[in-house]
């Protein structure tokens, strides 16, 4: 099943259009989401909003909607351009600032995009429901507490349980308040900071600048100093990249806009949902291309804020660099992934292109269902992917340990094209990857993981 999803974005042409950058994204990867809700929001960069906010949405819905039967071509689920105008609401026009002004506040009840979230909330649909915030969240906030005020208490935390937050850290003062108020129940992804503007000087603690490799003050080398980090491909995202890839891509490459602050910098809110073997909706502690984050309750001295209830915030990855060194970092589970969700990326922009299925890499058809098998110890296991290879691509696999701690212990590899044996003497779970990739114009990969419980 798709995974739901209602995104709320500070979009911008002026601060935010890294917004605007990923917007972009998330439409050509809209067949592979149920998207509920675009809502246009404020954020501590960006502290009032009007129709023209709303207007850079259509803007782009109105290019969608051009290529759309281009993209039709090559992949099923594409939603109409007339159903995303549907989705697009306006949240909050003020700033998130405090508790009783501008959230939980009745006189907000029916603007328009807390009403959306309120319907969505309420839909008769058994699965979660992903919220993507990409800007501040008292339009969440509001519709969460208007709920509080309308419904009986089981049916409020029915719905709260429903909900999983993946916050581009805090970027106003509702959602440190929201998790005090009702994290006991809360499925929520972060990497806090203060919400205010201020809070932009410890976003290089945060594992979302991963995406963009930001050479600057969001880079981390280990998740605690600034300075940036020099183990990504900084050249797969700089605006170089952009002009001679993504800009000369039809209608919405050329409507990507060259990086100002930071790229992309809301993508990992709803990369992380695109099944490709690798990611897992149900488990984003175990890696994927949105970052890999563990359950826990954060110091106070790591974010410099305080958390009451645990979080999924973040974890960290110990990853080969393009400088041949070994780089242990929040943002290294997600720049380790970038050439591979760049290609996906330029692939997508490709299919928008053109009509002609001929000339285009696409997507291979396997089961990129997790594997549970079951070891003793010193006992050797085949683990293997069963696919069949189309003549008209090149294919490359590789198997490798996916690390979750790192007090894990190494476990063997014998591998051989898309087959391995697997052998540990210590007691543990283990987590492979066979990454394979296959190639037309572009190094397109997937991935298959095999969870080996040695006993």
């Amino acid at each position: 099943m798709k995974p739901r999803l209602i995104i709320l974005t500070d979009i911008d042409n002026k601060t935010e259009i890294d917004d605007i950058q990923s917007l972009i994204r998330l439409l050509l990867y809209s067949n592979e989401l149920d998207l509920e809700g675009i809502i246009s929001v404020t954020s501590c960069f960006y502290k009032k909003i009007d129709q023209h906010n709303l207007d850079i949405i259509e803007d782009i819905i109105s290019r969608y909607e051009k290529v759309k039967a281009n993209l039709d071509i090559h992949a099923q689920g594409y939603p109409s351009a007339d159903y995303l105008r549907s989705i697009v609401s306006q949240g909050i026009t003020v700033f998130g600032r405090k508790k009783g002004r501008d959230f939980c506040n009745d006189i907000y009840d029916n603007n328009p995009g807390v009403q959306l979230l309120v319907k969505q909330i309420l839909k008769n649909d058994s699965r979660p429901l992903n919220i993507s915030l990409w800007g501040g969240g008292n339009t969440l906030v509001q519709a969460i507490d208007y709920l509080s005020r309308t419904l009986h208490k089981e049916k409020f935390v029915f719905c709260l349980k429903k909900l999983k937050i993946y916050a581009i850290s805090d970027q106003d003062f509702s959602t440190p308040y929201l998790r005090k108020r009702y994290g006991k129940y809360l499925y929520y992804i972060v990497s806090p900071s203060y919400g205010g503007w201020l809070g932009n000087l410890t976003y290089y603690k945060a594992t979302w600048p991963g995406i963009s490799s930001d050479k600057f003050k969001h880079g981390s080398e280990d998740g605690h100093h600034k300075g940036g980090f020099s183990g990504a491909d900084y050249s797969l995202i700089d605006n170089t990249f952009i002009k001679d890839k993504i800009k000369p891509l039809g209608i919405l490459g050329e409507a990507y806009p060259y990086t100002k602050y930071i790229t992309e910098g809301d993508t990992p809110s709803f990369l992380w949902l695109v099944r490709n073997g690798l990611n897992n909706p149900e488990h984003i502690e175990y890696g994927s291309w949105g970052g890999r984050y563990e359950k826990r309750i954060p110091t106070r001295s790591e974010f410099h804020t305080k958390e009451i209830y645990p979080i999924y915030t973040n974890s960290y990855d110990l990853v080969y660099g393009k400088d041949q060194k070994f780089h242990y970092s929040p943002q290294a589970s997600i720049w380790r992934w970038r050439e591979h969700f760049q290609n996906d990326f330029l692939m997508r922009l490709t299919w928008s292109t053109t009509n002609d299925y001929s000339v285009c890499d696409h997507l291979q058809e396997y089961d990129d269902s997790e594997v549970i098998i079951e070891a003793n110890s010193d006992e050797e296991k085949e683990i293997f992917l069963s696919i069949i290879e189309n003549a008209s691509y090149e294919y490359a696999y590789k198997f490798y340990q996916y690390h979750l701690s790192d007090k894990e212990s190494e476990i063997l590899i014998k591998s051989d094209k898309n087959k391995a044996l697997i052998k540990s003497s210590k007691t543990g779970i283990y987590h492979i990857i066979c990454e394979f990739s296959r190639k037309k114009n572009f190094k397109i990969t997937r991935y298959k993981r095999f969870i080996i419980i040695v006993k």
